[in-house]
C-alpha cells in the first residue's frame, strides 16, 4: 500500500468514526465506502461496517417509532433491514412507504430511491422478474442508475438472458466512473469475462 492511500484511509476513517459518534450513521457509510475505494479490503472495516449498520437500523427504528406516516423513514428502515437480509420485514415497510406517498408532495423525489429499494428485496427473493418491473419504474437520469443498471444485469443474468445482462452492465460501466464502486465492476467482470468492457475511458 502506498503512504499516501494509507494517510488518505487513515483521514477518511477518522471522519467516519467522528460522524458515528455524532450520530450519523449515513455519513459514516458513505466515508466507509471511500476508504473501500481507497484500500480494497481494508483491515478495520469490516468490524465498523457491523457498528455502523446496527446505529443505521437502531436510529431507522426509532423514526419509524416516533413518525409513523413519514415515507422517507420508512425508506430508510427498509434499506436497513434489506442489508441485514430480513427480507419480508424489508418488503413490508416499503409497501407501507409507498403508500405513505401516494399523497405526500414528496412523492416524486422519494418514489425511485423507494423503488430501487423494492426492486433489491424482488431480486434476493428470486423473483427477478418482478424486480425488472419495479427497478424500470424507478429508473430515472442521475446517480441512482448504476445501481439500477447493476440489479437489472443480475436480474437478467439469473434468467439466462446474457446478452440483456452485457447491454446492463455496459451501461453500468459507461457511468460517471466514479460512481461505479469497485464491487460493482469486479462483479461485472467475473459474470461476464470481458474484463474489457470495465475499461472505462476515465480509468485509463
Amino acid at each position: 500500500m502506498r503512504l499516501i492511500d494509507r494517510l488518505h484511509a487513515t483521514y477518511w476513517f477518522w471522519r467516519a468514526r467522528r460522524a458515528l459518534k455524532a450520530g450519523d450513521p449515513e455519513k459514516a457509510a458513505l466515508f466507509a465506502d471511500m476508504i473501500e475505494e481507497i484500500v480494497p479490503g481494508h483491515g478495520g472495516l469490516e468490524s465498523f461496517r457491523e457498528e455502523v449498520h446496527t446505529a443505521a437500523i437502531g436510529l431507522a427504528r426509532q423514526r419509524v417509532r416516533e413518525e409513523p406516516n413519514n415515507p422517507e423513514w420508512r425508506g430508510d428502515f427498509s434499506r436497513a433491514l434489506l442489508e441485514e437480509n430480513r427480507l419480508d420485514e424489508a418488503a413490508e415497510q416499503v409497501r407501507r412507504g409507498l403508500r405513505l406517498l401516494q399523497n405526500d408532495k414528496r412523492r416524486e423525489l422519494l418514489q425511485p430511491e423507494m423503488l430501487l429499494i423494492a426492486g433489491e428485496i424482488e431480486y434476493n427473493r428470486g423473483h427477478y422478474r418482478r424486480a425488472i418491473d419495479l427497478l424500470d419504474r424507478g429508473a430515472e437520469p442521475g446517480f441512482g442508475m448504476a445501481a439500477i443498471h447493476y440489479y437489472r444485469g443480475l436480474c437478467h443474468l439469473a434468467l439466462r438472458d446474457r446478452r440483456a445482462c452485457r447491454r446492463e452492465f455496459t451501461a453500468l460501466v459507461n457511468t460517471a466512473y466514479w460512481i461505479v464502486g469497485i464491487r460493482h465492476q469486479e462483479l461485472a467482470r467475473n459474470q461476464l469475462g470481458q474484463p474489457a468492457l470495465l475499461e472505462h475511458p476515465e480509468a485509463r
